[in-house]
């Protein structure tokens, strides 16, 4: 029975470490698809200190520039990119800052209280050799505001807000982190293919987390409800909470809390505990 039982569970293990694989090499495709595509062109870029090497057709995109504009009111943000860091925080004006390369520097607008900020092309990644993090966007807000929606999505770099209220977050990574300090909203919703989520000091009435590679850690936090499914990294919450259904293919599940929640936490690879005390790989109540 043990040896049937060492079987299954070795078994099960190289099904997940083959799925994990497949999942990072398509991950990676995609990413690099999206900015810019692999065939015909030529460039360089390092990645969690790996480099990337490929080819491309493109003529030089410049020097690199930094762009500061004052922006009318606006209630809607919505940040779609191909690569850069986002960072949206609390000041005293509506106001944008860009650092890109002259031929690759997002378009912007604002209409009928939406900002849009998105990338013209495919953008050179690896051209001049820089790191993910020169190319960067920062949106400053004024202190206060409700907004009905902030909405990112970036291939490839770091994401971080601090500070905002909204109806709703929608956060969507495919390569880098995910920050979100002291945000107030009814929902949450990330999404992050590679690359950890931090929650910190939020209030919301529900969270909704989907991982393929990383870890999800929530962190002196009131959230309602939370889902969240992780296939490779740990998941933490530490905060107050109605209900928390997490699931977790490989990896820890860990939460904190003197609520009396309801929901479960299960994982394939892994053990769960709360407030301490081990459950194995499962807790229902």
């Amino acid at each position: 029975m043990n040896t049937q039982n060492n079987k299954g569970n070795s078994g099960k293990t190289a099904y997940l470490i083959i799925i994990t694989i497949i999942t990072i090499v398509c991950i990676l495709a995609g990413v690099f698809w999206h900015i810019g595509g692999w065939f015909g062109r030529n460039g360089t870029s390092s990645i969690f200190g790996w480099k990337w090497h490929w080819n491309w057709s493109d003529s030089d995109p410049g020097d690199m520039n930094h762009e500061t504009i004052s922006l009318d009111d606006f209630d809607t943000i919505d940040i779609d990119l191909a690569i850069g860091e986002v960072v949206i925080k609390e000041g005293s004006k509506f106001s944008l800052t860009m650092d890109f390369p002259e031929k690759y520097m997002p378009e912007y607008s604002v209409s009928n209280g939406n900002l849009k900020i998105t990338h013209r092309k495919a953008m050179n990644v690896g051209f001049s050799n820089m790191r993910n993090d020169d190319y960067k966007v920062e949106l400053e807000v004024p202190k206060g505001v409700d907004f009905d929606l902030v909405k990112v999505n970036c291939s490839l770099g770091d994401i971080r807000i601090n500070g905002l209220s909204a109806d709703k977050f929608d956060i969507d990574e495919s390569l880098g982190e995910i920050k979100l300090d002291y945000i107030t909203a009814k929902d949450i919703e990330v999404c992050n293919s590679m690359g950890s989520v931090n929650i910190r000091d939020a209030e919301a009435a529900s969270l909704n987390g989907d991982l393929s590679m990383g870890d999800l850690r929530v962190e002196s936090s009131k959230i309602d409800n939370v889902d969240c499914n992780n296939s490779m990294g740990s998941v933490s919450f530490e905060g107050q909470c109605e209900w928390l259904d997490i699931d977790n293919n490989m990896g820890d599940i860990r939460v904190d809390s003197k609520s009396d929640w309801k929901g479960t936490l299960e994982c394939d690879m892994g053990s769960v505990k709360v407030n301490g005390e081990n459950y194995g790989t499962k807790c229902k109540r």
